[in-house]
């Protein structure tokens, strides 16, 4: 599955870098590794592959993988952004939301919803390559089950802040 994901995210990612910059209509992907801390500490990785309808807002949709309680959680989310201007060094902010379900479905680990908001910058070395560096906060929801109850589900409440460094391409 990893093998898939990462393939996945490479081809898109090559594709997408033909694209012509800063203008409406065009794809973009931003990829990123990150660390959650917080009440439940992680290290992430996201792949959000969008679509800019303006040369300031584009949305689009990321896989994403990280760690809760020693578990594997794999990620399906919404991204949208906004870039403040037009230079090089791009200011922006965005809000992201979707699922987390765990690499295994076992009888103690359930998955849940997560959102987040976060600003950064992006810094483009050239006229499709950029670096970007983020800062966020992100709240999950995930579900849990007894292991001495079957019938009994603890709902768990992860409040993080999330930093992330990454490349985008446009």
């Amino acid at each position: 599955m990893k093998t898939v994901i990462l393939a996945l995210s490479l081809v898109l990612s090559a594709a997408l870098s033909a694209q012509e910059a800063e203008t409406p209509g065009k794809c973009y992907n931003r990829s990123t590794l990150g660390l959650l801390c917080g009440n439940q500490s992680s290290v992430t990785f996201n792949v959000i592959n969008g679509y800019r309808f303006s040369p300031n807002f584009g949305a689009g949709v990321g896989i994403g993988t990280e760690f809760y309680l020693g578990d594997q959680h794999f990620s399906c989310f919404g991204d949208v952004f906004y870039q403040l201007n037009k230079s090089s060094s791009k200011p922006f902010a965005a809000l992201n939301f979707g699922i987390s379900e765990p690499r295994q479905q076992n009888s103690f680990n359930k998955g849940g919803v997560f959102a987040g908001a976060s600003i950064g910058i992006s810094h483009f070395t050239g006229k499709h390559f950029g670096l970007t560096t983020s800062v966020g906060y992100r709240i999950s929801m995930l579900d849990f089950r007894s292991s001495w109850w079957d019938d009994y589900i603890t709902r768990g409440y992860f409040k993080q802040l999330e930093l992330r460094f990454g490349f985008s391409i446009l």
